[in-house]
């Protein structure tokens, strides 16, 4: 349920609530709206905006290559590291279910890329290892529907059914994409930049369908080619934070709209030019693209509203990137 304040106690990113017709109970007026009720007895009341619970970066580099976990508490926007933590030290690639967050495949330092897949449970931070596994891949972007979690690299599109944690190899991608961004709706998933060869960046895009898993071309391309962006995304949006381009990082962001597929590189950018790659999640109003290779402890918020960007007060405990990102929206 929607938390009810007075017209002193709101922010700005809260919205009204306008008095309903459809139940009246004595005073209070009630109106079921996409599984929340909300209540006025006449006086202005305001709905607090719906987030969702927290966002969560697991291993990744840090001074080394870590095994922590970060967790964003999307209410407050404050970030601690939990007391669990992966079985590996890896760069991985995020996705969720309702229920928990999954790192896929990644690159161990010093070993190479892992098959492994971790998973993180919502209801009590705990992380455990399940059977089975993924083709193994360095560079690879994650990304989730409904039902399904997926990472998206070089060439291997690889899929866990969340009911049951069985994975399975799907067909591939149409192009090599080292170090690809990947965002998704309910409807599709869009796969953007990344490299080929000898870091040839890239500024094309596929698209993947759901439920279908149909893989084909998007006709629009980004404004120029770029690797390694952080993903976030709203139901209507998805955006690209920074990167790489050629030998050096940027500070660009890319969006998409998922309804037609066009791309448009805004005004706004991050506070400085970083590599991100997976380590970015998302809350039901703003995108987070936390760390990066850069080496920086900020965490940059793109609110999905009005698209403005700022620096978060508090910032990550230890800096990091190429982490497996995954976000919490109950």
């Amino acid at each position: 349920m929607m938390s009810l304040i007075t017209d002193n106690e709101r922010g700005p990113d809260y919205v009204q609530i306008e008095k309903p017709n459809i139940l009246t109970e004595g005073s209070l007026w009630l109106r079921s709206d996409k599984d929340k009720v909300m209540m006025s007895d006449g006086t202005d009341f305001w709905a607090e905006p719906e987030l969702g619970v927290a966002g969560y970066i697991a291993s990744g580099v840090t001074s080394n290559w870590t095994t922590t976990i970060e967790k964003t508490l999307f209410t407050t926007e404050t970030t601690a590291t939990l007391t669990s933590g992966t079985t590996q030290a890896k760069s991985a690639y995020g996705c969720n279910s309702l229920i928990a967050g999954y790192s896929m495949t990644g690159w161990v330092g010093g070993v190479g890329a892992t098959t492994r897949v971790e998973k993180l449970l919502f209801s009590n931070d705990s992380t455990a290892s399940i059977v089975s596994s993924v083709r193994a891949s360095g560079e690879a972007s994650g990304y989730n529907s409904t039902v399904c979690g997926y990472s998206a690299g070089n060439y291997y599109i690889d899929r866990i059914t969340f009911a049951t944690e069985v994975t399975a190899a799907l067909g591939n991608l149409s192009a090599t994409r080292g170090a690809p961004t990947s965002v998704a709706n309910s409807d599709k998933a869009i796969i953007m930049g990344g490299y080929y060869g000898n870091l040839i960046d890239q500024n094309t895009a596929e698209k993947m369908t759901f439920p279908s898993e149909a893989v084909s071309n998007v006709t629009s391309t980004m404004a120029s080619g770029v690797r390694g962006g952080g993903p976030c995304y709203s139901t209507t949006r998805g955006y690209s934070l920074g990167g790489a381009v050629g030998a050096g990082y940027t500070n660009v962001i890319d969006r998409v709209e998922f309804s037609t597929e066009l791309f448009t590189r805004l005004s706004s950018t991050t506070s400085t030019s970083t590599y991100l790659e997976d380590t970015s999640f998302s809350s039901k109003l703003s995108g987070y693209g936390a760390g990066g290779t850069s080496g920086t402890t900020a965490i940059n918020r793109i609110k999905f509203a009005d698209e403005v960007v700022a620096i978060l007060a508090a910032g990550l405990p230890t800096a990091r990137t190429q982490g497996s990102a995954f976000e919490n929206l109950n």
